[in-house]
């Protein structure tokens, strides 16, 4: 999995095509955040994790194919937590 262009819309798309998975968010929650490059062999939730650590979004697997990408939105109360990534399976 590679993934290099840091702007969460563009690299949460990329990382959907590559790990072949739905990935759902909004636009103007993930506008704006930057994301870690990803270079190498990874599980996808791995890979996804290494992408988001240190980013205001969060990711939830709701099924084997579709995750959801959450975060709070610029000038919110900031209640979530920059290391809370959180992931079910």
């Amino acid at each position: 999995m590679t993934i290099r262009l840091p702007e969460a819309a563009y690299t949460l798309k990329e990382f959907a095509n590559q790990a072949e998975v739905e990935i759902m968010f909004n636009p103007q929650i993930v506008y704006g955040v930057r994301t870690n490059a990803v270079n190498g062999k990874y599980y996808p939730h791995l890979a996804l994790r290494i992408m988001l650590s240190e980013t205001s979004l969060t990711v939830n697997y709701d099924k084997e194919t579709v995750t959801r990408c959450n975060g709070h939105t610029p000038g919110s109360n900031g209640a979530l937590s920059p290391r809370s990534l959180h992931a079910r399976n």
